[in-house]
């Protein structure tokens, strides 16, 4: 019974929602085009405030990059060599 149930769950899922890349899309487009309506710029200067220090990087200070930056830099430091006693 839970076999049937979770396989017609997925046929929906299947057939009715999209790949989570096109929602990602979608989001981005309806995104763009609610900062074009809401704040009166250009495309070229909303992109372009997406990415100077003006966008994200510039709303978050440094101590709240560290975290990505040891999360992306400590996986390849090299190991330490070991001493043994």
């Amino acid at each position: 019974m839970f076999k049937k149930f979770t396989n017609g769950c997925v046929r929906v899922v299947n057939r009715w929602l999209p790949d989570p890349f096109l929602f990602a899309i979608i989001l981005t487009i309806v995104v763009f085009i609610g900062a074009m309506i809401g704040t009166q710029q250009t495309p070229m200067a909303l992109v372009d405030a997406w990415g100077n220090d003006k966008g994200f990087w510039g709303c978050c200070p440094s101590p709240c990059r560290w975290p990505w930056f040891w999360s992306s830099a400590l996986p390849w430091r090299p190991p330490r060599s070991v001493k043994e006693s």
